[in-house]
Parts: C-alpha cells; structure tokens; sequence
C-alpha cells in the first residue's frame, strides 16, 4: 500500500517552522523592522520628493531678503547724502563762500584775455595730447578735443592755471595757483575747508555754480568741466547741466534734486551721479551747490567690500543695481573677480556691444555700459508678489533671482540678487545621495540592533518559559541568576519610571522658574531689542552703526553724597536719578547703554535708525541737566552734571561669553566721553557735527578749540531763532 504524501502546506510548514514556533522575540523584531523600514522609505521617498523644492524655497527666500537688505542700505545711503546737501547749502559759511567766488570770477571775467596770456595755447596742448587721448581709449570712441575747450576767457584762464599745469590727481589738493588773481585769493581761503568737507562726505566732486549762465565758480576736483558754463560750454548736454537746470528753473529752499548715473566725460567717461539744491542768499537764489557722487560708494555697499561669501552669496551669487532701462547702476562680480576672464566671457555670451566691452575695459566698471536685464522683466518682477524666480543673466547663465525696486525719490532702481542654478542645485544633489547612503547605514545597523534589543527584552520570558518547560518534563527545574524575582524588577521598574517623573516635573518648574527670573534680569539690563536677541539665543551680538549719537553724562559729587547721607538714603537718591534719566531716555528714543562709576552712556539710533537723533540727543542732554538741578533741589544733595555729546559710526554689543555685557566702541564714544569729563558742571559740549545738525531753536556758544581738531560748543538751551555766537 503506498503511503499518503504530505500537503504541500506541510511541507512549507515543517521548512519554515510553524508560526507557533516562532519566538515572540522575532515577532517583535520582525515588527520593528518592518515600522522602520517603512517609515524610512516613505520618510525617503517624500524627502527626495519635496527636498529639492523646499531647498530652492529656502535659497530663495534668503535671496530675496538679502534683495530686501542691500535696497534699504542703498536707499539709506542716498537719504544721508541728500540731508547732508541740504545742510551744507543752508550753512552761512556756504552763502558766503558763493558770493565771494562768484564776485570774483566776475571780476576775473573782465579782466582776462586768454590769447594775450598764451593760456589758450596751454590748454589746447592739454587737451589735444593729454585728455583727449585719455577719453579715446576709456570709451573707445573719436573724440574731437577742440569740443572740450572752455568758450569763455575766464574757462580758459582757470584751467590753465588749475588743470593744464597741475600734475594729474594733483589738481584737488592746489589751493593757490600764484596767479595773484583776486579768485586765487578767495580759493586758498575757501579751498581746504570745502575739500575736508567732500572727504568727509565720500564725494568725487563739490560744485559752486553761479546760476545766471550756469557758470562754475568753483570745483573742488577741478575737471575739464571747471569753470565752464553749462548753458553753453562744452558740458551744457551733461547730466551736470541737467540737474543744475532743474533746481535753478524751480528752486525750492531745502530741497535736493537727484539725477541717476551716467557716463561723465570730464571724469574720462566713469559714471557718476548728481544731487544738487539751491544757496538762498535772503530771498535771492545765489548760487546752487551740486555733489557729484561716483559709483564707488553704492559698489562698496552692494559687493560688501568683494566679501560675497561672508555675506552668504557663495560662489557665483551676487547683487546689483539697475534702472528702468535694464542697465548696470553697480560693478558686476565676476567683473571685479577677474575681469579679463569676465570680457571673454561676456564677448562669448554676445550680449554686449563691442563699444560696450571696449568701455567696460576701458573705464574699468560695468555700470552704465552692461545691460543686465529685461526692463519689462524688471517691473514685473519687483510688482509681483513673488519676486524671486529662474532667468538667465547677462552671461547667458540660468539663474536664481530676486528683484526688490528701490524709490529714491525723483527716480528708482531695481535691486537685483542673483546665484547661478547649478550652485542652488548643487547642495540639493548632495543631500540627496547623503540621504541614500545615510539610509542604507541605518537599515543595517538597525536590523542587528532590532534583534539584540528583542532579544534582550524576552531573556526574562525565556526564562521564565524554560523553567516552565523543565517542569513539565518533571526536570529539575534551574535557579537562573539573571531571572530571580523578575515580576519584582518590572514593578520597581514602574515605581522608578513614576518617582522619576515626578522628580523631572519639580525640576523642570524649577527650570523654568529660573529661566523667566533669568529673561527678566536681561530684559532690565538690556535694551529691548537686544534683550530679545539674547532670549532668542544670540549671544554674538555685534552691530556697526554707520550714525548714531551718543551722549555721556559724568555725574560729580557722588563721593559727597555717600559721605553725607545714610546708605539707605543715598540708594534711595541714585535710583530716582537714574529712574528719571531713563525716562528721558525712553522719552527721546535713547537707550541706556551702561552705567560705569560716575558716566551714564546713552544711544540714540543704535537698534532703531532716527535721522533726527542729534536734536534727539542734545534735548535729552537738556532734560537730564535740568533733572539733576531739580533733584539737588528736592534733596539738597550736591551732585553736578558735564555731559558730552557727538554724533558718528558706533559698534555696540554684548561681550563675554559667560557674563554678557552691553557695550559700545568706536571713536565717536571717546569723542563724547572726552567732552563730558571736559565740560564744567551744568555744561552741555558738543562738537561741530552736532551743532551743523541741529534745529534752529537750540541755542549754543563756541567754546574752543582743542585736540579733537575742531571746535566745542557749548549748549545754552531752547530759543525762538538760531543763535550761533563765539566766545
């Protein structure tokens, strides 16, 4: 008789084990493994999925603020030069300085023969072998030179003895020719203190232009276009005459107008602006003062000093500017990285003219001569809600940009951040083949770990079931040293999980009771935003403030204090002061920065930017003088006040690395803690750029003058009309 041949099932049960036979270790191992593989791959899957988009977000989401950044600091910029224009113009000493040049330069005009002198030939020699050449080769072009010679007598005489007879880049820093004429007289007078004063406003050029003919009485530079007139000499189609044209057809005390970037032939064809503002002489419109801004100062800004890669642009990533009309308002950067490779590049690409490149080479920046964008891409781009988007860029490159459009009053730019694709894409191809290999890692060493863990949770189970397994064989039953008393572990286990608990919770108040004591002792040490910052987890606190003022308040009498009165009493006195010096403080958008010994430090526009904080400054230094008055008065204590007050760049943040301090550096706080140490009680001093930015309702006193290189004056308080006397 043939024997029955077992199911198929049996036989894959007897090679695989019934599943009775299968230890809960391996199920729960089994389970493990089968959760975390399948998190992995769906966790992979979806990474790979969006990472790509959420990565191209991120990037563009920093670009675009990094726009937001550059387009406020721009912006800035051109706010500062505009006030400080306005300032100057509405200085007496201004008023002044263009009435005795141009009385002169009449003077000059009426007396001057240029043919009977040689003057004439002089210049024609200069500007036939000389600038003529030099303009040919920036801008690639025929130039004709006998179009660049002043038509006037008076043109030709002041450029010979200013231009033609100066060696070059000497031509600024001549301030007496020798002529004997009554305009040299009145230049080596007037020169040195305009010169310091373009220095100091990071200007190419300062113009005195006598507004009936449009004539140039003075220049601080002394180009080609000196002394010409710019309604019909050589430079009246300049942007130059342009601006100067506007402001006298409609002149407004106070006002300044702007006119954008071009090409300036008189400074071999680089780039430069113009903001010019009417010089009111009573009601006469005198003269109008023009500051002609070269590309340099936006390029620093918008290249951060070449530090691209400090600033998070990587390796191809940039800023520039440009106008309506697509142009460069700012140097490239691969330009300034190695600019032949970027001509060659740029030639391969076709997207400039050669007399574009020639001028780009010649003059040595992109700005003017480069268009970088569409202008329709432009407008829709900064008008939409998105602004960040994928083009490509005057190289023909795809790229990543953002575009931010910049109001700057009687015009507008249009910021423009940019980084090539493959640099974006790059760091998305690393994370994901990171991702791959960091995956299979982990499946392999979680499979060998799944198995340890399993089994060494069951031991006491195994255990426990072996000891099961020799009994019912009527065995001996072991005395295992691992498992004696196992229920007894589990449920110590319990009460340690629960008493653990209940002690982290008690911890974890404490915790937090210590924190909130600790955010509050920040927050009364510090100023609000800074606070903040350091709550957030930022102890690298370091800010450079490009203008800010800065008052120091040096408090005698406090030794006398101490003396006189009992601990308690005195404390009681110290703290309304500094109560009430920080309420005026607070009340003028100041900040107490520190408190050392007897100097209170106070801010104005560190966190937040004031363009009125020197009045702000100086009224809260006149508040505080009259609060120490009022509470010698109350109190009959003998405190005396000197504070100082001045107004520049500021670095400010915290130091340490375990006991933070809020500090300040920089020259502008030696200035004013100089005078504060300086002043006599009672006394207000402040330096010159104070007083030339205050309102004409303060009233001050010259003091003198002293090793800070300028003169101190003093503050006497409110008036109804400026009064500036000398001592």
């Amino acid at each position: 008789m043939t024997a029955p041949q077992p199911e198929p099932t049996s036989r894959l049960r007897r090679l695989l084990g019934s599943p009775r036979n299968i230890s809960m270790a391996s199920w729960l191992a089994v389970a493990v493994l089968v959760v975390t593989i399948t998190s992995l791959v769906i966790t992979s899957i979806l990474s790979l999925t969006y990472g790509a988009d959420l990565a191209s977000n991120l990037y563009e989401g920093q670009l675009s603020a990094r726009t937001s950044v550059k387009a406020e600091e721009v912006s800035r910029y051109i706010r500062a030069m505009r006030n400080q224009t306005a300032a100057i113009a509405a200085g007496e000493g201004t008023i002044e300085t263009v009435s005795l040049f141009s009385t002169a330069y009449q003077e000059l005009a009426s007396t001057t023969d240029s043919t009977a002198d040689g003057s004439e030939d002089v210049l024609a020699d200069f500007y036939r072998d000389e600038f003529a050449p030099a303009l040919e080769e920036a801008l690639g072009v025929s130039v004709g030179w006998r179009s660049l010679v002043p038509t006037t007598d008076a043109g030709v005489y002041l450029q010979r003895h200013y231009v033609a007879e100066i060696d070059e880049g000497n031509e600024g820093l001549i301030d007496d020719a020798g002529d004997g004429s009554a305009w040299s007289e009145v230049h080596r007078e007037a020169h040195l203190g305009l010169y310091e004063l373009a220095l100091r406003l990071g200007a190419a050029d300062l113009y005195l232009i006598e507004p009936d003919n449009g004539t140039i009485i003075y220049s601080v530079s002394k180009r080609p276009d000196f002394a010409t007139s710019l309604d019909f000499g050589p430079h009246s189609g300049t942007t130059l005459a342009t601006v100067m044209r506007t402001v006298r057809d409609s002149p407004e005390r106070g006002v300044v107008t702007l006119i954008d970037m071009a090409s300036y032939a008189p400074d071999v064809g680089a780039p430069m602006m113009f903001m010019a503002t009417p010089v009111f002489d009573g009601d006469r419109l005198s003269g109008i003062l023009v500051v002609k801004l070269a590309s340099d100062p936006i390029d620093d800004i918008m290249t951060s000093g070449g530090n691209w890669i400090d600033e998070g642009f990587g390796d191809t990533g940039e800023v520039y500017l440009t106008d309506h009309d697509g142009r460069m308002r700012s140097v490239a950067r691969p330009f300034v990285e190695n600019p032949s490779g970027f001509l060659a590049d740029l030639q391969a690409a076709g997207t400039a003219t050669q007399t574009e490149q020639r001028a780009i080479e010649g003059v040595g920046t992109t700005a003017i001569f480069l268009k970088a964008s569409d202008s329709r891409e432009l407008v829709a781009a900064a008008s939409s809600d998105d602004a960040t988007g994928t083009t490509t860029d005057y190289l023909l490159r795809p790229v990543v940009s953002a575009t931010e459009q910049i109001d700057l009053g009687d015009f507008s730019w249009f910021a423009v951040s940019q980084v090539v694709e493959e640099e974006v894409g790059g760091p998305i191809a690393d994370f994901r083949q990171a991702l791959l290999v960091a995956v299979a890692i982990f499946v392999i060493g979680i499979t060998f770990g799944t198995v340890s863990w399993a089994r060494s949770v069951f031991r006491p189970v195994r255990g426990i079931s072996d000891r099961l397994r020799h009994a019912q064989n009527d065995e001996p039953v072991p005395e295992p040293e691992d498992m004696e008393g196992a229920p007894a572990d589990f449920t110590n286990l319990s009460d340690n999980i629960d008493e653990m608990l209940t002690a982290l919770s008690v911890r974890q108040s404490a915790l937090e009771s210590a924190s909130q004591e600790r955010v509050e002792t920040v927050r009364n040490l510090l100023p609000p935003a800074i606070a903040e910052r350091v709550e957030s987890g930022d102890r690298d606190v370091i800010d450079r403030i490009p203008q800010g003022g800065i008052v120091v308040l040096v408090t005698e009498g406090l030794g006398e204090l101490v003396g006189a009165q009992q601990i308690g009493r005195t404390q009681e006195v110290l703290e309304t002061l500094i109560a009430e010096i920080d309420g005026a403080a607070a009340h003028h958008g100041l900040e107490r920065v520190k408190l050392v010994g007897d100097a209170y430090y106070a801010g104005c526009g560190l966190s937040q930017p004031y363009l009125d904080h020197v009045p702000r400054s100086v009224n809260f230094a006149l508040d505080v003088r009259d609060i120490v008055d009022e509470l010698n008065a109350r109190h009959g204590t003998p405190l005396r006040a000197g504070i100082g007050v001045h107004t520049g760049p500021v670095t400010v943040g915290l130091t340490g690395s375990v006991k933070l301090v809020y500090d300040l550096w920089g020259e502008t706080v030696r200035v004013a803690h100089f005078l504060a140490r300086r002043a006599r009680p009672g006394e207000i001093l402040v330096t010159d750029e104070i007083r030339r930015l205050l309102p004409s309702d303060i009233a001050i006193s010259r003091q003198s003058d002293d090793e800070l290189g300028g003169p101190v004056f003093r503050v006497l308080g409110m008036q109804v009309a400026e009064t500036v006397t000398d001592e």
